[in-house]
Parts: structure tokens; C-alpha cells; sequence
């Protein structure tokens, strides 16, 4: 995979057919400086509206905090990229310089546990055994939702595109010049300590579910059974992935007896009220996907029908 920042031709591989494709709207900006070099508006303005959207966003939650530079603290550059999702999103991303702290003296513990391979595949595999929904969600910028670990304190420059605005400059009371402010940084993507301080966050999952029990043998996996339902939240960083089996509100009794209206309506507002419950934690998840798996008797009149078509003397 390559990229530049001129007009020529941006490439990906696709996962397809392995080929390498030309990307639409080829260009991504390495820096900031490079999205007045787009000569068509229209993209510039996207690539401008992206970064503002980012790095305002930041400042809004309290990630970064502007403010005049402190007498003698280490600022750190703050790293922007670009980036192009999959589906045709420009996305920037602030990352403060983590590589430049100091161990024991800017942070202290690193630590963040992932669910493992084999946990996932039995997941799965119990999924599909005992008819499970599958529903992903993915928590958007994870690490920002995170405190800072006990006694750190960072700071960063701040960011190129906010330079020189009047908002976000001051008077030095000695030399009369005008100067730029820094932002104390809250735990941002890049900080060696701030999957530690996420894990640390999401981890107490089990306050949003009364009787949710976490898996000693993969601390990344909780499990809870509560009147008949099952539940299993397997977690990869920011990415959730809930098993459910049974109801988690009254559908009116209808099911899947209902039809395949009813049973879609049914796990739609499941799905909303997982989601709303782990928002208990503080956190705004959107939901990726939801794969209903088919009851057992459909399966086996599936399975029976299929057995007829290629077997007709098995009637």
C-alpha cells in the first residue's frame, strides 16, 4: 500500500482480488500545510472540515486543554494524520509524541489486556450452537473517553491548524509577544500509558450489568445468565462484540412466530437497550453489525428440505 501527497494517483490493495486500485479522490495530505496544495475546493473543504472536526472535537471534551505555556515543562510535538477510511471518509487523528516520555517519570504502567484468539473462536462456536445474536460495537476515539493515569501530567503543542488564531494565543507579560498556547493533554492516542488507562476504564463493564461475571481465563470476556438470557461481551480494545440469547425487553410474545418483521423489530431494540445500558459507563458506542442466527427448528427443516431435494428416497 503506498500514498502520496501530489495529484497523481493514491493506490490500495484490495482485499478482494489482491489487485492494486486506483483510490477515488486521491489525495491524502501528509500535513496540514499540504490541503491548500488540493486544487479541487470541494475535497479541500472536506479535508479542512476533518480537521476541525478532529482536533475542535478534542478541545471540546476536554482532551486537549489550551492554555498559557507553564514555567519549565517538557512540550511535546503533536503528531496529525491523515488518513482515508474504507469507505471514502477523511478522518485525521492526533497523536501526541509518546516515544519522547520518560519511563517512571511521565508515565508508569502500559498494561492493556485484548481478548484472546482461541477466547473469540469459542465465543463463536457457542454462538452458534445455542442460537445466539451476534452484535458488534465499536467505541469511537476509545482513548479519549479514558482518565490519565494517577500523577501524569503532559503537555503537547498545539495543533498547527489552530496556530496564530486569536482564541488560542496570549500576551507574554515580559517580552509583550504574542505566543502560542499549549494544551494539557488528557489521554490521548500515542501515550504509552493510555491503552493501560482505557483497559482500566472499560474493564468495569460489569457495573452496567448487575451479575455480569468476568472469565478467569481471559479477563477480556464476561459472561451473565439472568432470567433465561444469556449474555457474553467479548472485548478487543475498542471493539465490543455481545452474544445474546433470549430477550432483553418484552416483544409481546410474538418471537419468531411473529414473522421475520417481528424478529428483526425484536433484536433491533435489544440491541439498543445493550447499547443504552452500557452507556452507564460514560460511553457513546455505535453499533457495527447485528447477524440474527436462525432458530434450531428452522435449521432442521432446512436441513430436511435439503436432505429431500438431493436424497428424494430419504422421505
Amino acid at each position: 500500500v503506498y500514498r502520496n501527497t501530489t495529484d497523481q494517483c493514491v493506490a490500495y490493495m484490495s482485499s478482494v482480488d489482491g489487485q492494486i486500485m486506483p483510490m477515488p479522490d486521491n489525495i491524502v495530505p501528509k500535513h496540514y500545510k499540504d490541503i491548500a496544495n488540493i486544487r479541487d475546493p470541494k475535497l479541500r473543504d472536506v479535508w479542512y472540515k476533518a480537521y476541525d472536526t478532529e482536533f475542535l472535537g478534542l478541545i471540546q471534551n476536554g482532551t486537549l486543554k489550551p492554555m498559557r505555556r507553564p514555567a519549565k515543562v517538557r512540550v511535546l510535538p503533536l503528531k496529525e494524520i491523515a488518513s482515508r477510511k474504507s469507505d471514502g471518509r477523511c478522518k485525521w487523528r492526533g497523536c501526541v509524541m509518546g516515544n519522547l516520555m520518560r519511563p517512571g517519570v511521565d508515565f508508569t504502567k502500559t498494561f492493556a489486556s485484548v481478548v484472546r484468539y482461541g477466547t473469540t473462536r469459542t465465543v463463536l462456536n457457542v454462538a452458534a450452537q445455542e442460537d445466539m445474536e451476534l452484535i458488534t460495537c465499536d467505541q469511537p476515539m476509545a482513548y479519549t473517553w479514558a482518565e490519565r493515569g494517577e500523577g501524569e501530567t503532559w503537555y503537547c503543542e498545539m495543533p498547527k491548524g489552530l496556530k496564530g488564531k486569536p482564541e488560542y494565543c496570549y500576551i507574554d507579560p515580559i517580552t509583550g509577544e504574542e505566543k502560542d498556547m499549549v494544551c494539557e493533554v488528557g489521554n490521548l492516542y500515542g501515550a504509552p500509558s493510555a491503552g493501560n488507562a482505557w483497559w482500566n476504564k472499560v474493564k468495569s463493564i460489569n457495573k452496567a450489568f448487575p451479575g455480569l461475571v468476568q472469565s478467569e481465563a481471559d479477563p477480556c470476556c464476561f459472561t451473565l445468565t439472568r432470567n433465561n438470557t444469556k449474555l457474553i461481551v467479548a472485548i478487543y480494545v475498542d471493539d465490543f462484540g455481545l452474544e445474546t440469547e433470549g430477550r432483553w425487553y418484552d416483544d409481546g410474545g410474538g418471537g419468531a412466530e411473529a414473522g421475520e418483521d417481528a424478529l428483526v423489530a425484536t433484536h433491533a431494540a435489544a440491541t439498543d437497550d445493550l447499547v443504552g445500558e452500557l452507556a452507564s459507563l460514560g460511553l457513546q458506542m455505535s453499533v457495527k453489525s447485528v447477524q440474527v442466527a436462525a432458530p434450531a427448528t428452522t435449521r432442521r427443516k432446512a436441513a430436511a428440505a435439503v436432505k429431500s431435494a438431493v436424497c428424494p428416497a430419504a422421505k
